[in-house]
């Protein structure tokens, strides 16, 4: 308990903004996209197309994230997350006040290569403002409000989403907005970086060429990728199996295993 208060104390404001932020994103990420299948089901969206939107998500996420990863090299971390986070709730406000389905799918796409695009800056801005006596608390502690929004999400879901899909995608644009704007507010540039980062020979072209890395990087994608459309597709197998308890198994059984840390290898970039 010491030390945790101790870490506590050692947080800076950037850290704060991180920590709180990445609690309410989540929050509000698994209190949705868990049931999105669900929801277009209900929309008689066929299962084929339902996996065509998801697949393309986590794609689009993929894409997002290198370039988040070259221009957050290049870029103070906080503008890199700031544009990141607004692109991404302007995604999420689309699907929101849309009625077509082709602007939903491409709010879809937007909010989840957006929010791609500031996560790396957002690992970046992490390691800049911790120290190495630190860190490692810290990160955990990211971990634990992660898991603890992953664990109550599941029951906002039944009390917002599945009843009120439009405001849920809609307070979710407000959550991800106000984040980006946070973190221009709190998330300090360092001054220099972008020059130092640019001289640095840690480009895409020396990652590729380390084969034992890229063939971990590539299970570790493919691996998250089945996950995710797992995650994604879990509401219409349980409420397939199960018509009149479906939803509150699925809710009690996300809820568990977040609880019991099945999810701690779940990179913390949800969408």
């Amino acid at each position: 308990m010491r030390q945790l208060l101790l870490t506590l104390k050692s947080m800076v404001p950037a850290v704060w903004t991180i920590i709180v932020g990445q609690f309410l994103i989540n929050l509000a990420f698994y209190s949705i996209y868990p049931f999105l299948a669900l929801y277009l089901l209900r929309n008689h969206v066929s299962t084929a197309v339902i996996g065509s939107i998801l697949g393309a998500r986590p794609l689009a996420n993929m894409l997002g994230t290198v370039v988040g990863g070259w221009w957050g090299n290049r870029t103070p971390s906080r503008w890199v997350m700031s544009l990141g986070f607004f692109g991404a709730g302007m995604g999420d406000f689309i699907m929101a006040a849309t009625t077509s389905s082709i602007m939903a799918i491409g709010g879809l796409c937007a909010a989840s290569f957006f929010s791609g695009v500031a996560y790396p800056a957002e690992s970046k801005a992490l390691l800049e403002n911790t120290t190495p006596k630190n860190r490692t608390e810290i990160y955990s502690a990211l971990r634990m409000v992660i898991n603890l929004a992953g664990g109550v999400a599941p029951l906002l879901a039944l009390a917002f989403f599945l009843p009120m899909p439009r405001f849920s995608f809609g307070m979710f644009a407000g959550i991800t907005i106000t984040y980006g704007l946070s973190a221009l507010r709190w998330i300090p540039s360092r001054v220099g970086e972008n020059r130092v980062s640019q001289s640095r020979s840690g480009s895409y072209r020396a990652v590729l060429s380390n084969q034992s890395f890229m063939w971990t990087l590539l299970s570790l994608t493919l691996s998250s990728m089945a996950y995710s459309l797992l995650v994604m597709l879990l509401p219409l197998f349980m409420s397939s199996m199960f018509p009149v308890y479906g939803h509150k198994l699925l809710c009690d059984n996300l809820a568990d295993q977040y609880y019991h840390g099945d999810f701690l290898t779940t990179p913390h970039h949800r969408r």
